[in-house]
């Protein structure tokens, strides 16, 4: 795959920047990396929310800013020369808070400058409203940082490399792949508050997707370099040729093995969240999930949340009932900087348990999951039956309760995925 290649615009903001080449694009990433500078960042807020604390009248005030240099390299094939985009994103939200009245406002714009300020402080006063209260940090005296060590922009010409590498190794093993794109950020995330809390985060992050055989499939990582090329290789599924489209008839034990147990763990998480203030559910055994923040593979998360409240890993379910809930302080984030922190999960953990019995299983390789309603799943699954067999694309209708209540332990080493789940292979005593 040629490295010079022609390059686009691929930023909404204004400071992005189109370039000819990939050597003027390599000079545009290291624009942008300087300006998510992380001090400069902190200090140009801080010295915004003397303005900002000024023009709230009595309201408490806390700063927040996103600014992000990213640069992708898309291909529509093996032999397709690659486009690059290079672009760098910024803004800032404010919320103003009468604390005693537990009454907040929010708002939030692109842009750092004393115009943007002044426009989402005016929006967060007129947006003040009870229900919106969230929680408020306050400062300790010095700075929260939680920078890791030696981020950086990869140049273009490097994610080319990674791309190049990836479709080869998937051609090699027979995977056909189409559109595809990789693309690394470097972003810094700052707050400021009145109350004293300064707080800086930055980080450095690869994605990549393709359409794998017809299925998109995604893998992230922390850095260029532990990003896995090998990933779209060995998503190789069984011809359709002697394969069934039906899921095994009887009951029996079914393992989902791990990257399918990580699409199950997360829409199990989002039926418990959907259903707290409902009659408890029965738990299985081996379902043990705890949200680990400071997962040293996480994508997200950290030493403080969004709101700059510490974090912690926090169990939330023990194998037989809810022990804990995301909520609160240390479990505050914002999916953009557009909009206001919120309860969520960082990186979800289902601890590794005693193994399960010998006998026969169903084999589960890919699920994805089709929600009906908040109680009724149709599960699409491709595996193995007892024998052997493969299926393919089987359907199975279910109730996600019962499944959750079914968990009998899990097996087999951990494996960590980029949509935010840690988890070994799940046994499950029957589907039906």
């Amino acid at each position: 795959m040629e490295t010079g290649a022609l390059t686009k615009d691929h930023s909404s903001s204004d400071h992005a920047r189109k370039t000819a080449g990939d050597e003027g694009a390599r000079s545009d990433t290291s624009w942008m990396a300087h300006a998510v500078d992380p001090d400069e960042r902190l200090d140009r807020l801080s010295s915004l929310l003397q303005e900002a604390t000024a023009s709230a009248r009595s309201h408490s005030v806390e700063l927040y800013s996103r600014a992000s240099a990213r640069a992708r390299v898309c291909v529509d094939g093996l032999d397709d020369a690659p486009t690059v985009h290079v672009g760098f994103e910024d803004g800032i939200a404010v919320r103003v808070a009468q604390v005693r009245q537990r009454c907040l406002g929010f708002a939030a714009c692109a842009g750092t400058n004393r115009q943007a300020l002044r426009w989402v402080v005016e929006q967060a006063l007129r947006s003040s409203s009870r229900s919106s209260f969230a929680g408020w940090a306050e400062g300790r005296g010095h700075p929260l940082l939680d920078r890791e060590p030696a981020p950086g922009l990869p140049a273009p010409s490097e994610l080319s490399a990674w791309l190049d590498k990836a479709l080869r190794a998937a051609a090699r093993t027979g995977v056909r792949v189409g559109s595809a794109w990789v693309e690394a950020a470097l972003t810094t995330e700052s707050i400021a508050a009145d109350c004293g809390l300064l707080a800086s985060r930055e980080r450095t992050r690869a994605w990549a997707l393709a359409i794998v055989d017809g299925r998109p499939r995604s893998v992230g990582a922390r850095t260029i370099d532990s990003l896995d090329t090998l990933d779209w290789a060995r998503s190789k599924r069984e011809p359709l040729t002697g394969s069934g489209d039906r899921f095994p008839q009887g009951k029996r034990p079914v393992v989902f093995l791990p990257e399918a147990a990580a699409s199950l763990v997360k829409a199990l998480v989002r039926v418990l969240q959907a259903t707290v203030n409902e009659p408890r559910p029965e738990i299985g055994r081996g379902w043990r999930v705890k949200d680990d923040p400071l997962d040293p593979r996480a994508l997200v998360g950290g030493s403080f949340d969004d709101a700059g409240f510490p974090t912690a890993e926090k169990l939330l379910w023990d194998g037989r009932q809810a022990v804990g809930e995301i909520d609160g302080a240390g479990h505050f984030r914002r999916a953009s900087y557009r909009d206001p922190p919120v309860p969520m999960v960082t990186t979800l953990v289902l601890e590794a348990s005693a193994s399960g019995g010998e006998e026969p299983c169903v084999l589960v390789e890919f699920l994805r999951v089709h929600p009906l309603d908040p109680r009724t799943w149709v599960l699409e699954m491709s595996g193995r039956d007892t024998s052997g067999a493969p299926f393919q694309d089987a359907m199975l209708q279910v109730k996600p309760l019962d499944l959750l209540r079914r968990c009998a332990a899990t097996m087999g080493e951990p494996r960590w995925f980029p949509r935010g789940v840690v988890t070994p292979a799940i046994l499950l005593e029957s589907l039906v």
